[in-house]
């Protein structure tokens, strides 16, 4: 059961590659922690 939530969860992780929107996401994780540590 787990192994093939797995494999779904790879699927859907490789379907957001290839449309960009992994790297949308992360470029606004790495904005919000930059924003996080500049108000320090």
């Amino acid at each position: 059961m787990i192994f093939i939530l797995f494999i779904i969860a790879l699927i859907l992780l490789y379907k957001d590659v290839k449309s960009g929107a992994y790297q949308r996401k992360m470029e606004k994780l790495r904005q919000n922690t930059k924003d996080k540590y500049n108000r320090k």
